[in-house]
């Protein structure tokens, strides 16, 4: 008989988990089942599967930001044994063209996101095998997607490296010095709130948080945190149009203009568009929000400014392995960041939480054995 395991299960076109009983995978020879201690939940790939038609071969078990135990490996895989604590590495890319060598698997044309997306067709022979994520007991990964996890750090912490990397690397690229003033919008977010913890190790001494609601931003001030924050909702009601933001941005950082914006809105354009208003000549500005919104910056004000916009999407396995390193020896403190645990069971509950912002959620996981 099939060993059967417990699941959240994601059906196109519905907006809720089915919990139901699903068998367990079977491995090929570079394969190996990991057993799930935490999975991250997030907005992101719920907002997905919502919303898009980019999270293919459903229903399926969606979670790309897994963390376990080696359960089993597979005939061929010599560099893990069944115990041992991992993370997953979930984007799976082609491995040998220029991007993949270059540490930019984000560029690769052949890629796709264990329990998330699929990005070109090209890569759907691997999506096929590799599709479901870890919303479940257990879930089947290469092998070569295991990172090993150092003792003192926590599986709940470990699901969330990668939020935490893709937010460092965008960190990386903007370049920051001693004394610079940086800008992280929907800083209450999971992405936000690790930018906000990973300023320091960038240079950035000033860090101003953007949210919507002051609830999110008061636990992110202080010790390696936020220096300054504005809560739109605190905002005159027609802020947007007077582009009231970009006044308090300077205001509120004492400065002729911010160096650098780290930007997560996922939607809406106001804030996104002020806070790079607020920069000064040469300000450079980092969009990792996945807004679909048209941002309405002329020409001639970038021209005139020398502003450096770039879009950063995902993370790199570099950024995992040194974020893991920094956590390992307590140089990276997000400890605190984590707000919300469920069992299993109650996925819609985490569900609900995460899209309704409900008590201000940062790290969200579900544990699949609790």
């Amino acid at each position: 008989m099939t060993e059967k395991m417990l699941a959240a299960i994601a059906h196109k076109g519905e907006y809720k988990f089915r919990i139901e009983r699903i068998d367990v995978p079977r491995l090929d020879a570079g394969d190996a089942l990991v057993k799930v201690e935490a999975v991250a939940i997030t907005r992101g790939v719920l907002a997905m599967w919502h919303y898009t038609d980019m999270i293919k071969l459903l229903p399926g078990v969606l979670g790309p930001a897994i963390a376990g135990l080696v359960a089993q490996v597979g005939s061929s895989v010599r560099s893990f044994q069944e115990g041992e604590r991992v993370r997953v590495h979930a984007l799976l890319t082609c491995g040998q063209c220029d991007h993949c060598r270059r540490a930019q698997e984000s560029l690769c044309r052949v890629q796709c996101t264990i329990g998330g997306a699929l990005y070109g067709c090209a890569a759907m022979p691997t999506y096929e095998r590799y599709h479901n994520g870890g919303m479940a007991q257990y879930v089947k990964v290469p092998s070569g997607s295991l990172h090993r996890i150092p003792d003192n750090v926590p599986f709940d912490l470990a699901a969330h490296v990668g939020t935490v990397a893709g937010s460092f690397g965008a960190l990386r690229t903007l370049k920051g010095m001693n004394g610079d003033v940086l800008v992280v919008t929907a800083a209450s977010g999971a992405s936000g709130a690790s930018a906000v913890r990973c300023a320091p190790l960038f240079g950035f001494t000033s860090v101003c948080g953007v949210s919507t609601h002051r609830e999110g931003l008061e636990r992110l001030i202080g010790s390696e945190g936020l220096t300054d924050s504005i809560a739109t909702a605190e905002l005159p009601s027609d802020w947007q149009e007077r582009q009231l933001l970009t006044a308090a941005l300077l205001d509120a950082t004492d400065a002729d203009g911010v160096d650098a914006v780290v930007d997560f809105m996922p939607f809406g354009r106001d804030v996104t568009v002020q806070s790079i208003r607020a920069m000064k000549p040469g300000g450079r500005a980092v969009l990792s929000g996945g807004n679909v919104s048209e941002l309405n910056l002329t020409y001639l004000e970038l021209m005139r400014n020398q502003y450096q916009l770039k879009g950063i999407r995902g993370t790199t396995r570099r950024d995992e392995h040194e974020v893991l390193k920094l956590l390992a020896a307590e140089r990276l403190r997000v400890c605190d960041l984590q707000t919300h645990t469920f069992p299993l069971s109650e996925a819609n509950r985490a569900l609900e939480t995460v899209l309704g912002r409900e008590g201000s959620p940062v790290f969200v996981v579900l544990k699949p054995w609790m």
